[in-house]
């Protein structure tokens, strides 16, 4: 994800955000004697979308501790024959098993952890719990990627618009 604000720092608070449309050329093209066409840019850029999770914003600390909580939380109320799993557990466990939905992830993660114990668990019930869990640690578990401030403050200066997008809720 830091690649992706390096090269929009780049495009931002270069020229590129001036240049009259159809002067920004491929100069491979022109070293290699292709036919080739002007990339026109609008002049200047008005708008720029980008997700949030992983690109604006490091979301892993959330995304694992998330999941720990949401576990630990639900094993404890509702099965106290098990013992609520440590941090550093569930985290060896769900590097070996993330993958597809949540609950997916939320199924493999504990099996592994309890075996045939881990498919008693009510993954809807616990699915559902992630999203407050997450909400409560948020503040303590999401961080801006570097640079993020000087991006921002650039589109700004630059009356350059920006929507985030996201696939999450």
């Amino acid at each position: 994800a830091l690649p992706i604000l390096q090269m929009l720092r780049l495009l931002l608070l270069r020229s590129l955000l001036f240049a009259p449309a159809g002067s920004v050329h491929d100069e491979s093209c022109a070293a290699s004697g292709s036919a080739c066409h002007a990339t026109a840019l609008p002049t200047p850029l008005r708008a720029l979308v980008s997700d949030a999770d992983g690109t604006l914003v490091d979301t892993v600390s959330l995304i694992r501790y998330g999941q720990f909580q949401a576990a630990h939380d639900y094993i404890s109320k509702n099965h106290p024959e098990l013992a609520p799993p440590t941090y550093d557990a569930y985290k060896a466990a769900l590097d070996q098993t993330v993958g597809g939905t949540t609950r997916e992830t939320f199924g493999r993660t504990l099996q592994h952890l309890y075996g045939e114990k881990g498919r008693d668990v009510d993954l809807e019930m616990l699915d559902a719990s992630l999203r407050g869990v997450q909400d409560r640690i948020a503040p303590d578990h999401v961080r801006a990627f570097p640079g993020l401030p000087d991006l921002l403050r650039a589109l700004g200066q630059s009356k350059v618009s920006l929507a985030v997008m996201t696939s999450g809720s």
